[in-house]
C-alpha cells in the first residue's frame, strides 16, 4: 500500500477505508504480509510541510521519514487487533535473503501482522523511490502466491482502455508509462519492474483500487490488471515453482 492509500481526496487520513482493509486482512484465510510506505508523508503532515518531495533536499526527506515512521506504526497498530511487527529494511538488508525470509516466516507462525517498509531515514538510495519492487522482492523471498499493489486507480491503462491482463513485460508497456493523460499511468514504471520480478518467480501480481474488497480483486470481480505468466514456457515455470515451493505459505504481499 503506497502513501496515497493513507489519504482521501481531501488529503485527510482515510481511517474508515483503512480500518475496512484491516478487517478484510484479519478475516482472510490467506496469510498476509504488508509492504507499506507513508513515513515521509506522515512526517510532512505532522510538521505542516506543504512542499512536494521533489522540492526537498535529501536530508529534509530523511528528517520527515524519521518523524513519520513512528506515526506510521502507531497508525497500523491501531488498525489491527493482532500484534503488529515492524520490519524496517535497507538495500543492504535485502542482500541477506534468508534473514528477511526467516523473520517473515516466524511472524506468520506467530500470527503477527508483518508491516515492512524501507528505512528511509538511513537508506539514502530509497528516499525518492516507492516500494513496488520492494514488495515484489519480498514475495520472491517468502514464496507468496500473489502480490497486490493498491492505489487510487483501477489498473494499468492504454489510453482510456483498462488492460485487464498482462503476460509479458516489454518496451511497449514501458512506453505507455511516459507522459500523462486523464487516467495516466503515473508511477507505473516501477510497477512494471515489480511485475518482472513476480512473473520470473512464477507468481501473479494484481494492480487495483484500494476501495474494492481484497477478495473481489483477487477473484477478478472488479476492475483490475492481472499480471500473470501465460503458460508458454513450461520449463521456466516449473523451475520457478520448485525454487519457491519450500517457503510457500499462501501469503499475500500488499
Amino acid at each position: 500500500m503506497g502513501s496515497a492509500c493513507l489519504f482521501d481526496e481531501q488529503g485527510r487520513i482515510n481511517y474508515a477505508l483503512l480500518r475496512q482493509k484491516a478487517r478484510e486482512i484479519e478475516e482472510s484465510t490467506d496469510k498476509v504480509v504488508l509492504v507499506v510506505s507513508g513515513a515521509i508523508a506522515l512526517g510532512k503532515l505532522r510538521e505542516g510541510e506543504k512542499r512536494k518531495n521533489a522540492e526537498l533536499q535529501a536530508v529534509e526527506l530523511q528528517g520527515y521519514a524519521c518523524v513519520g515512521q513512528p506515526e506510521l506504526m502507531h497508525f497500523y497498530r491501531g488498525l489491527f487487533t493482532r500484534g503488529v511487527s515492524q520490519v524496517l529494511v535497507t538495500t543492504t538488508d535485502l542482500q541477506h535473503q534468508h534473514h528477511v525470509r526467516d523473520l517473515i516466516q516466524h511472524n506468520l507462525q506467530r500470527h503477527r501482522v508483518t508491516v515492512i517498509n524501507y528505512n528511509d531515514g538511513v537508506d539514502f538510495e530509497q528516499l525518492r523511490k516507492d516500494n513496488d519492487t520492494l514488495a515484489a522482492t519480498i514475495l520472491s523471498y517468502c514464496g507468496a502466491d500473489r502480490l497486490l499493489l493498491l492505489g487510487h486507480y483501477d489498473g494499468f491503462r492504454e489510453g482510456d482502455h483498462l488492460v485487464e491482463r498482462v503476460a509479458i513485460i516489454n518496451n511497449e508497456l514501458y512506453a505507455l508509462c511516459q507522459g500523462k493523460s486523464e487516467h495516466g499511468n503515473g508511477g507505473f514504471t516501477t510497477k512494471l519492474d515489480a511485475a518482472k520480478i513476480v512473473l520470473s518467480a512464477g507468481k501473479e501480481m494484481i494492480v487495483g483500487n484500494i476501495k474494492y474488497a481484497l477478495d473481489d480483486l483477487v477473484q477478478g470481480k472488479v476492475p483490475r490488471t492481472l499480471f500473470k505468466w501465460d503458460g508458454r514456457d513450461e520449463k521456466l515455470n516449473k523451475k520457478s515453482q520448485s525454487q519457491h515451493k519450500k517457503y510457500n505459505n499462501d501469503c499475500i504481499s500488499v
